[in-house]
């Protein structure tokens, strides 16, 4: 099976401006930052980030463009090839373990589903709960930093959060989280709860929405990853989020643009952060603040 090449440039195509749309990196942007990764001994360039939710719409948008265009094309190829016999048995496997999985599914989520009474209402989930943090480790300076997270509207219930370090069966810190208002950005200050982080360990934090305090293993979360690492040379004068951002200190920037005195700024410089990060909804959250009284 052949794609012709006109077909293969314009996928190609669509899929590079994809990318440039979901990495937020425009040229004639004055608020554009660029994060670079950094080089981390002994930790592999996987991606760590978890997020709790849907796809968020602007990922799903752009990927869903890609995907679409190079399935009608494959499509397309290979049923004017093998229309007939393969057809059928395609077809008839195809739905009947399609059919199966999903009619399976969705029963067993609706029968595990507790009856309200009318004294208990089900609380709906925020369709977005991330934490604002590199989709790789990021870097902190600060033995005990501040973490941001974004959820996507109001949540009535317990929240936790949870720090971990790895091969210890026990949290390292695990304490509630007042529950958000609405829909934003918050911040856990782990000075507050007087939690240190040791240099040159790789923690995993996490804000867990509780929705069974027996069962945890069904917990609605989001996290990162983040490591302690003091700045191997002086911080210069000139403007602060860049040059963290630029040498992968992920959490001093966001921290930095999050106290910047320019409002306006901070919040599109954040945006630009979130965007290459591929967190399209929590970035357009921020650069909706800008006009916001």
């Amino acid at each position: 099976m052949r794609i012709p090449p006109m077909l293969t440039a314009a996928l190609l195509l669509l899929a590079s401006s994809a990318t440039a749309q979901e990495a937020g990196q425009s040229a004639d942007d004055p608020a554009a930052i660029t994060y670079h990764d950094p080089d981390i001994p002994g930790i592999g360039h996987e991606i760590r980030r978890r997020e709790g939710g849907l796809a968020e719409a602007a990922g799903s948008t752009t990927r869903g463009a890609v995907r679409g265009a190079t399935r009608g094309a494959v499509r397309g190829a290979v049923r004017g090839a093998v229309r007939g016999v393969v057809r059928g048995v395609t077809r008839g496997a195809t739905r009947g373990v399609v059919r199966g999985a999903t009619r399976g599914a969705v029963r067993g989520v609706v029968r595990g589903q507790p009856k309200p009474d009318k004294a208990e209402e089900l609380l709906p989930v925020p369709s977005r709960l991330v934490a604002i943090a590199p989709r790789r480790t990021g870097l902190t300076s600060s033995p005990q930093p501040r973490l941001y997270w974004f959820i996507s509207g109001k949540w009535n219930a317990p929240l936790e959060f949870t720090l971990v370090k790895p091969g210890v069966a026990d949290p390292v810190a695990r304490f509630p989280i007042t529950p958000p208002t609405g829909a934003g950005n918050y911040v856990i200050d782990l000075a507050t709860h007087h939690v240190t982080l040791e240099k040159g360990v790789e923690y995993e934090w996490f804000i867990n929405i509780i929705l069974d305090p027996v069962e945890r293993s069904g917990d609605f979360f989001g996290s990162g990853t983040i490591l302690y690492q003091p700045l191997p040379t002086a911080r210069p004068d000139g403007d602060p989020a860049r040059f963290f951002a630029a040498h992968g200190y992920w959490y001093d920037a966001i921290d930095t643009l999050a106290r910047s005195p320019d409002h306006v700024a901070g919040m599109l410089a954040t945006a630009s952060l979130l965007r290459q990060q591929h967190l399209p909804l929590a970035a357009k959250w921020f650069s909706n603040q800008v006009n916001t009284p």
